[in-house]
């Protein structure tokens, strides 16, 4: 990495500090003139239709928040790329804004990034090819041991839902921040496409290296509690053998009348003592193992969720930026997976075809393309969230209603499984010959070589 790198890495960030500590200082004029021009600078971007933040009152933040994002929108040439750097630090710092501004953002149509619930951060990684979510691997809090516990020991941990939805909240607690950090990594080292996918494959490296810890954790707990219930089991078998030593002594010594019931009562009271002793110390040590599990798992759920939000922020924010589509961004829908085709590419510009001349290019070219294969491409171009269903389908999806997008012929490619959404076919050639290989596995000529020759032996070339 060259020196001039390094400093363009670090200049936001460095703008951001320096107005952060100016603001420490600044009159209340300044700050009027800060919030002015951030307010009528998003003002103007909004009006050319670039990405907002989530919260449009610039009142509800804070001085330094506010004075940072004048730096960051100051520092910023490109109008996209500004609103982008803008709207998402803004969203990273929206837990200062009042509770009233976040509702009432959340109320609006279309509201996009406020209150989600988060149901897909868990969702095995296409990789897999599992269904479900991680989730399922959680087997200690579901066991009956732990589930019985927790029932005597109400206040000394969390149910498994209860668990879940603290992560889950947690989650959607730094989400902003995790997507700005990314998009804004990527901004300041202006990383072109390669760069993305190295990135999108290293999250991916460091989100599947802690799933694979999962198993252990779970494993880790469900042996220290064994061992733990074995030790309690000891020590009470002990205490009650102890009793009904100290039980038999006094029957037979000699003691009768109220001596008698006194020494009982005394060896009944040192064992219900004992006995109380040792249930606090079971309780206490239940809870040193709930906590070190807990702590060690939600690490693992929160690093789980920042590679998946991390992910998804670079496809939806970093890959549209580094093909010189910022314009094209939309913080919520469909991502935007259009490419432009690169002069020569062929493949790519048959594909960029509205549907229907698509395949009529293909029929006068005879080079026929099975569902299959259409299918593969839709797949692979990626549109919907981990866990959904992608394939080909142009045509009506059960009965006809033209209220919804996949009840009626429209872009082939569907995305099901939190709804129905519809997609154009991807031009990307990459993904093409990728599908095309994969059908020609059977020694076949790859369709996207057939596609190219067809078209050279047209042109009249050799």
């Amino acid at each position: 990495m060259t020196r001039h790198r390094r400093t363009r890495r670090f200049l936001a960030p460095l703008l951001a500090l320096a107005a952060i500590s100016f603001a420490a200082v600044c009159p209340a004029n300044e700050l009027m003139d800060q919030r002015n021009r951030v307010r009528e600078g998003l003002r103007d971007l909004r009006q050319q239709g670039y990405v907002m933040p989530e919260i449009g009152d610039m009142e509800t933040y804070d001085p330094k928040t506010i004075a940072a994002a004048d730096a960051i929108m100051a520092g910023q040439g490109d109008p996209c790329l500004k609103a982008i750097s803008t709207s998402l630090y803004l969203d990273a710092h929206m837990n200062e804004t009042s509770l009233e501004a976040r509702v009432t953002d959340f109320l609006k149509p279309g509201a996009g990034g406020l209150g989600k619930q988060m149901f897909d951060i868990w969702i095995w990684p296409d990789e897999y090819a599992k269904s479900g979510t991680v989730l399922d691997m959680l087997s200690f809090r579901k066991s009956a041991n732990v589930v019985g516990l927790i029932g005597d020991m109400a206040n000394l941990a969390s149910t498994y839902d209860a668990f879940v939805e603290q992560g889950r909240r947690a989650a959607a607690m730094r989400e902003e921040a995790w997507v700005q950090e990314v998009v804004q990594q990527s901004i300041d080292n202006k990383w072109d496409e390669a760069t993305v996918d190295l990135a999108r494959s290293r999250t991916m490296d460091r989100m599947k290296r802690v799933i694979d810890t999962i198993p252990g954790i779970e494993a880790d707990a469900e042996s220290a509690l064994a061992t733990s219930e074995d030790a309690y089991r000891v020590r009470l078998s002990m205490a009650e053998s102890n009793y009904e030593v100290a039980v038999r002594q006094v029957e037979t010594s000699g003691a009768s009348g109220p001596t008698l019931q006194i020494k009982l009562a005394n060896a009944r009271n040192a064992f219900v003592a004992e006995k109380q002793e040792i249930l606090e110390q079971r309780a206490a040590r239940f809870a040193e193992i709930m906590g070190q599990h807990d702590r060690r798992l939600s690490d693992a759920l929160l690093a789980i969720a920042k590679a998946r939000v991390q992910i998804n922020s670079i496809e939806r924010y970093s890959r549209p930026i580094a093909l010189g589509r910022c314009d094209k961004i939309k913080k919520t829908g469909p991502l935007d997976k259009g490419r432009p085709c690169a002069p020569g590419d062929v493949i790519c510009q048959i594909a960029d075809l509205p549907h229907d001349q698509m395949l009529a290019t293909l029929k006068a070219l005879n080079v026929p393309v099975s569902e299959e294969f259409l299918g593969c491409v839709c797949h692979r171009a990626g549109y919907g969230s981990p866990g959904t269903a992608q394939y080909y389908h142009p045509d009506t999806i059960g009965e006809y209603d033209r209220r919804y997008s996949c009840n009626h012929p429209g872009p082939p490619c569907i995305v099901s499984g939190y709804g129905c959404t519809r997609h154009d076919m991807p031009n990307s050639s990459k993904i093409w010959k990728g599908c095309a290989l994969e059908a020609a596995k059977d020694g076949s000529v790859p369709v996207t070589d057939r596609i190219v020759e067809a078209l050279r032996a047209r042109a009249g070339v050799k």
